[in-house]
């Protein structure tokens, strides 16, 4: 127990990075630690905590290393953590929990080898959360470990919107073919957040989440649960994103195969040179495709067009399935960063009782949650930053009984 002592370590494993968050008994961040380019030449450490910011280039070959060398700077004499033993619960972002895992869950060395076995399922992400893990276990011997999984969020999704136009079917490692979706664990967070902004239970709400950056997913979320989601089987289903090219009719992959594409030329299209980079010709980066547009790029302008009205869809689809709209919700880094993706997005909805108020949009912060949209909108609209390590805790505390 922890009895308002003690700390939670917050894990989020990327495939080449990896932030540590520090959480006091109540969920309040102390600290963090975030390492990039892991496995790359030039890796960087940042440490954010009470006494500012600290940078450092290092050598990090793996995501075990990159633990043990974040440990050290938040554990030990002089440090935020006098010892490994005041470090009460370790909570791990876990990408795919397939259909076994519904809920958060504390680790055993029986449930860590079935997380292993769905490594297949998340290649990218999986595999390092397991590492994660395991140095957790050997750094931390004392602490709880809970793994809270992406997809669990997701799995109050009903089954006929879980389910594709396919006779029932398995995958040869015996997977349903089934919607999974993904960032489950920000969706939830970003909908208790805007509940609080607008002084209403996230039960009564009927929320559309957009985490748009990278990897972008839109939610809908209703009375707290989802309800449906952009993301798919995979996360290469649904919206437009950085190199993934979102939901493509499978004629073309059936075409491309016949022409003599192999299976790991298509994977690699369809995930690594698509999205905003294929379309625009120049980048994945959103910024870098509004300054590309802004000097007249017509691909640029295209990719951007593509991105807003994919989202737009969505937002009306998922009106229409919830049966009415309290709240729009961006997060993640276009989402939070881009005016012009929002202002697209939602330009000319006010039949939907959108209204955007544009000077809120404009002058919104990065980092700060804000409502934008304007004072007689009938559909609230707010930027939530995301903060997926907030949520990890609050369920690391739930989970070992704690809240």
């Amino acid at each position: 127990m922890l009895n308002g002592k003690g700390f939670i370590l917050a894990v989020n494993a990327g495939s080449t990075s990896l932030k540590v968050e520090v959480f006091d008994s109540v969920a309040k961040s102390l600290a963090s630690v975030n390492v990039e380019g892991i496995g790359k030449d030039g890796a960087r450490l940042v440490l954010k905590g009470v006494n500012g910011v600290m940078e450092n280039d290092m050598m990090c070959e793996s995501h075990t290393t990159a633990f043990a060398a974040i440990v050290e700077e938040l554990i030990g004499p002089r440090k935020l953590i006098a010892s490994a033993a005041d470090v009460v619960a370790v909570g791990h972002r876990v990408v795919h929990g397939g259909t076994r895992f519904t809920e958060s869950v504390v680790l055993t060395d029986a449930i860590i080898g079935e997380v292993d076995a769905l490594s297949d399922l998340a290649p990218l992400h999986n595999p390092p959360g397991i590492a994660c893990i395991r140095a957790a276990l050997n750094m931390c011997p004392d602490a709880k470990n809970v793994a809270v999984f992406d997809t669990a969020f997701h799995s109050t999704i009903p089954p006929y919107v879980r389910s594709y136009g396919l006779p029932p079917m398995k995958l040869n490692d015996g997977l349903d073919v089934r919607k999974f979706g993904f960032h489950g664990i920000s969706h939830k967070y970003v909908s208790l957040k805007a509940s609080d902004a607008l002084g209403r239970s996230v039960g009564g709400l009927k929320i559309v989440s957009l985490h748009l950056g990278g990897g972008s997913s839109a939610c809908a979320i209703k009375h707290g649960t989802s309800r449906n989601t952009s993301m798919g089987m995979t996360p290469s289903d649904g919206l437009l994103m950085s190199t993934r090219s979102g939901t493509v009719d499978p004629g073309i992959i059936i075409g491309l195969l016949r022409d003599g594409m192999s299976v790991d030329e298509l994977d690699t299209l369809i995930n690594k040179k698509s999205g905003l980079l294929g379309v625009s010709g120049i980048s994945g980066d959103m910024r870098e495709i509004e300054k590309a547009m802004a000097q007249g790029s017509p691909r640029a302008t295209r990719a951007f067009q593509m991105f807003c009205g994919r989202i737009r869809e969505y937002v009306g689809r998922y009106m229409a399935m919830m049966g009415g709209l309290d709240a729009v919700v961006f997060t993640g880094g276009i989402g939070q960063g881009s005016s012009g993706v929002r202002s697209i997005t939602l330009r000319d909805l006010d039949c939907f009782g959108i209204q955007l108020d544009e000077d809120k949009n404009h002058t919104a912060r990065f980092d700060d949650l804000t409502i934008i949209s304007a004072s007689n909108s009938r559909v609230k609209v707010l930027i939530v930053p995301a903060h997926e390590c907030a949520m990890i805790a609050l369920e690391t505390l739930h989970c070992i009984g704690e809240r």
